[in-house]
């Protein structure tokens, strides 16, 4: 035992096990931890649906808008070659807008908003909420 003395208590097959475990959990959380912080959601749309994708409550969204409540910005991405409807409904009325195949369409959401989004042929599209800008006084 005395002849051990000064020597690491792991050996060195150990401590490169151990180094390597400890680098692919890092290498792991790279990815997921980049994407903290903001909100981007995938959806594919079958033909001829409507897809509430925010504005009605938790269990009811199909993406978790993390502005819910308060004004902000959704970017809507259409991530196929067939064109789709973004419906916004407010208390004050619908708006519509298109989006054509391979297009971004940067749409405000009013505190009581809903958005959906309405396809008569199948589509994907890419939805990231924003927080509006400051605006200074």
């Amino acid at each position: 035992m005395l002849e051990n003395r000064g020597k690491h208590w792991l050996g060195e097959t150990s401590r490169w096990i151990l180094r390597s475990i400890t680098l692919l959990l890092l290498v792991g959380l790279v990815p997921f931890l980049s994407g903290c912080g903001e909100s981007d959601d995938v959806f594919v749309l079958e033909s001829g649906q409507s897809m509430l994708i925010t504005g009605k409550g938790p269990g009811q969204d199909a993406a978790i808008n993390p502005f819910s409540g308060q004004a902000c910005l959704a970017n809507v991405e259409n991530l196929s070659a067939n064109s789709f409807t973004v419906r916004i409904e407010e208390p004050s009325g619908r708006r519509t807008v298109e989006v054509g195949g391979g297009r971004t369409e940067r749409v405000s959401l009013g505190p009581e908003s809903q958005l959906l989004l309405d396809t008569t042929v199948k589509s994907k599209a890419r939805i990231q909420f924003e927080k509006l800008p400051e605006v200074a006084e």
